[in-house]
């Protein structure tokens, strides 16, 4: 079984390492799981990743504090927020911003356009570009704060 093919599967996390963030990875590929049966809420401001702060000279107190506010934040703006509606689709996949959005038949998966995942695999499975597809993500510095399962996914 391809990565590919294990991303897709109604079965991913059986295969994929749980990383930070909301996210998982399979063979190097990092992806999030929009599940269509939970509620999500956009938040705005999400900051650069830990690493990245890293970069910017953060110290591990400041980059841990900026991220717990960041959380707090976010799960207070959801109370005032209306979830956003995931239409449930099949074999459809669209891109943005260098990421792409998959629309599975249990949800949507999200990753990255790093090579590891080309578009002929994703052709050669069925799916169909939609150009008018959602893309989780393809919105600058715009987390999700997963309602039903109390949890924020947020880019990498």
């Amino acid at each position: 079984m391809t990565v590919f093919e294990k991303i897709i599967s109604s079965e991913r996390k059986n295969y994929a390492i749980e990383c930070d963030n909301g996210s998982f990875e399979i063979g190097g590929c990092r992806f999030a799981i929009f599940d269509y049966t939970h509620k999500y809420v956009k938040i705005p401001g999400c900051p650069a990743s830990p690493r990245e702060l890293q970069w910017y000279d953060f110290t591990d107190k400041e980059i841990e504090r900026t991220w717990l506010g960041f959380e707090k934040f976010a799960r207070k703006f959801a109370n005032e927020s209306a979830p956003i509606n995931l239409k449930k689709s099949s074999k459809i996949y669209h891109f943005c911003n260098s990421y792409v959005a998959l629309y599975c038949e249990d949800a949507i998966i999200v990753f990255k356009n790093d090579g590891i995942i080309t578009a002929p695999d994703v052709i050669k499975s069925g799916f169909v570009h939609i150009p008018e597809a959602f893309v989780p993500f393809e919105e600058n510095h715009i987390a999700y704060l997963d309602i039903t399962a109390d949890s924020l996914i947020c880019s990498w």
